[in-house]
This record gives structure tokens, sequence and C-alpha cells, in this order.
């Protein structure tokens, strides 16, 4: 498929052992994906996800990709950005013949937002079941006019999605694109649930900045719990698009501690994740005789 742009996206199944790749230049821009199990290559044709897209063309199929998994389940998640100039993103089942089933979508609620842009599928208790999907639409604007962008949680239910909510996140006039980046991370703050940080990497004109929202049972609380700013004067630089990649999986400095890796225009920022104590105060009164 030429112009295709296949691997702009990707996301691999450990359930079905299956990458799947985006393709969002593929069909004039509709966009498709490709299955990649061993060395089996399926590319979908222009006909699988025309009905969902409503046979719109330039909707960018697979600009993101996620894995949404159940218990004796995998569901794949593409979004298109641009799919009838909302945004829309697409649910579907691969069979054992490969085909491509349908089985939900979504759409954006404004035109431009890019809504589907960005998909995160959180795995909030650890039990390696979804949780919840997150989509961004990063160019969503208030009612400034102003891109403060947006994120919708979904809950998950056999690939249907289900309750959207909204993240709470910046609250300006200004261009923030709050959403650009969403990365679900291990358990930062040591409550027995994975967290998500969200990035707004033109926070403050285009300092950037990130969102930290923990999580709870099997959801998110909608409102952040710490937001750390590109302009903050402990980077000792002036950071310029802070949030723009964001990672937090692995435990840098052996302290038993997931770290958070940000990155910024041309640099990385490490974030060291501190210790959380836990103080009881019991306060005794001796009344007077």
């Amino acid at each position: 498929m030429e112009m295709s742009q296949v691997g702009f996206s990707a996301s691999y199944s450990h359930q079905k052992e299956v990458l799947m790749l985006g393709a969002v230049g593929a069909y004039e821009w509709t966009g498709t994906v490709v299955q990649k199990r061993g060395e089996k290559n399926i590319i979908y044709p222009n006909t699988t996800f025309q009905n969902v897209l409503q046979k719109s063309r330039n909707s960018y199929l697979g600009y993101s990709l996620a894995v949404l998994s159940l218990e004796n389940s995998v569901f794949y998640v593409a979004g298109a950005p641009r799919s009838n100039y909302t945004g829309r993103v697409v649910v579907y089942q691969v069979d054992d013949f490969g085909k491509i089933i349908i089985i939900d979508s979504q759409r954006g609620e404004q035109i431009g937002s890019y809504f589907g842009s960005v998909v995160c599928s959180v795995d909030i208790n650890g039990d390696s079941i979804t949780d919840v999907l997150l989509v961004g639409a990063p160019m969503f604007m208030n009612n400034f006019k102003k891109e403060e962008g947006r994120v919708y949680m979904f809950t998950v239910t056999k690939g249907i999605l289900d309750k959207r909510e909204v993240l709470e996140g910046p609250e300006g006039l200004e261009n923030a694109q709050f959403g650009s980046a969403i990365t679900a991370v291990s358990d930062i703050d040591l409550d027995g649930f994975n967290d998500v940080i969200v990035g707004a990497s033109l926070e403050n004109e285009n300092a950037g900045a990130i969102y930290v929202y923990t999580g709870q049972q099997k959801s998110l609380h909608t409102k952040y719990s710490q937001k750390i700013s590109g302009s903050n004067p402990a980077f000792a630089q002036q950071l310029q698009y802070f949030g723009r990649a964001i990672d937090g999986h692995t435990d840098l400095n052996d302290d038993g501690i997931t770290d958070v890796s940000v990155g910024a225009s041309g640099n990385v920022i490490q974030l060291w994740t501190q210790s959380i104590a836990n103080v009881t105060v019991h306060v005794l009164s001796t009344p007077m005789k």
C-alpha cells in the first residue's frame, strides 16, 4: 500500500500474540490496520471499516491503537481522529479466520477536536483485565475558543464502551492540548491501584505540564492529584512542550517505586517518585482534677 504509513501506531496483545499496526495513509488516508502474527501479515481492505466510518475519507483510522484485555477475550481499539470531522474510536475483534468484527464505536462531540488521536487501555487493579479506556481529544476547544483539550474515560463491558466521563484538566484561557499524551503507569502512590498521567504539552505558553490521576477500585479519580509544570524552577532550565511523551513502568533507582520519564523538546526529564508516609495522630487528654 503506497503512502500507507504502516507502523504509525502499534499495539501488542500478549494473550493472542498479535501485533496490530496502524496504517493511516491507506486508501486515500481513510486508514486501516495491519495484523501481524508470527510470519503472517493481514492487510485489511478498505471495506473492513467502511460502514462504521460512514464511508468518510481522510479518517486517519489507525492513528492510535490499544488492546482491551478481558478474561477470555481480546478486543482492539483503533482511533480515527478525522472521521466525520469529529473523530471516532472503533472497537473490534478478530475471529479465528482473521476476519474483523466491529463491536462498538464512539464518536467525538466537537468538530476538529481530534477525538481518538490518543487511546489508552488501563488495568486499574492489576488483574490483567482492562477496566477503562481513555480517549484524548487534545484540540477540543473551550468556551474561549482555545484548544484546552479533553480526555474521556469509558468503562468497558464485553467490548462495549459505557459511562462516558471527563477528566478534570486545565482551566485557563490558553491552548493547552490536554490529552496529547496519555499513559497508564504502575502504582506510584502505593495504594494498590495503578495510575494515569496525562500530558498538556502546550500549557503555559508551550512550557507544558503533566497531570496525575490516581486509581480507585475499577476506575480513576476524575480530579487530578498532582500537576507538574514544565516551568517548574526545579528543572533548572526553561522547558518546551513538557508532557509530549510519558512513560512510567520501571523502578530506575531500585527504591521499590515506579519512576516516571517525561519528554520535552530536546529533553527527557526523569521524575523520581517519592515514598508515601501515612501518619496517624492520637491525642489523649487527661482532665484536670
